[in-house]
């Protein structure tokens, strides 16, 4: 599966997603991570590498190491990125509350270790509450080793993994909802925002205004940034991610 960038007159990217080993097991454990400490390493591993190999042979321009529960899944994809030593990717991470990930480990903690390889150039959050969003970022503030925030939370709701479908227990997201949600991630280091499932594409539209609005309140020189719409469907027929960039 992959994600299209669409640059205005730049040849478009293609960054190829690699998702959590949890999400195989149709069990919703791709939100808990329970799976870790059950599993043997080298079976996660060898899961990564065999999917890494299938998806480098496309040859995308990057990867986008997405929704993963726990540190240590996604320590295990960036080992393999070894192979691959040209490879630039994004790494972000789901996340259960407001200072920790699904798995339970410390979100700063855990940006601090992934930004810290020079393959991985952006770090951050996806597939988790919006509201969470914002304390999350502040929680890890500098830990990120100088690089942006990637960030794209669902709509609010929550998997349900027996049930296979999206409860509504938490409220949706709405426009202005994300307009100032919006403003508040860029001002804390987002650089790369948009929606991960359920968020509509009247809400991207709502996120790309919101992020024109604040680069252009905060005098960012449009001349340096790059916007581009994301817009991808992966397998699974429940997720449909849209996003939009300014950097």
């Amino acid at each position: 599966m992959s994600i299209f960038f669409f640059f205005q007159d730049v040849r478009p990217l293609v960054a190829a997603s690699v998702g959590p080993y949890g999400a195989c097991l149709h069990d919703g454990s791709e939100y808990s991570g329970r799976y870790i400490t059950s599993v043997p390493r080298e079976q996660i591993k060898d899961f990564h590498r065999r999917r890494l190999h299938h998806i480098m042979s496309a040859k995308p321009d990057m990867l986008a190491i997405e929704t993963i529960p726990a540190l240590e899944e996604a320590l295990i994809v960036i080992e393999l990125l070894a192979d691959y030593p040209d490879m630039r990717v994004w790494v972000t991470l789901q996340c259960s509350d407001e200072k920790h990930t699904a798995h339970g480990e410390d979100f700063a903690d855990a940006v601090h270790k992934l930004s810290s390889h020079s393959q991985v150039i952006a770090v951050g959050l996806n597939c988790c509450s919006p509201r969470i969003v914002e304390p999350l970022l502040k929680h890890a503030g500098r830990s990120c080793n100088g690089k942006p925030f990637v960030v794209y939370p669902n709509s609010g709701e929550v998997w349900d993994g027996e049930r296979h479908g999206w409860s509504s227990r938490q409220s949706h997201a709405k426009g202005d909802d994300w307009q100032r949600l919006v403003s508040g991630w860029m001002a804390l280091g987002a650089r790369w925002v948009g929606g991960c499932c359920r968020v509509r594409p009247a809400d991207i539209r709502t996120i790309r205004a919101a992020a024109d609005a604040w680069l252009e309140a905060n005098d960012t020189c449009h001349s340096k940034c790059s916007f581009f719409e994301i817009r991808i469907l992966v397998e699974f027929p429940r997720r449909r991610l849209s996003m939009a960039r300014a950097s």
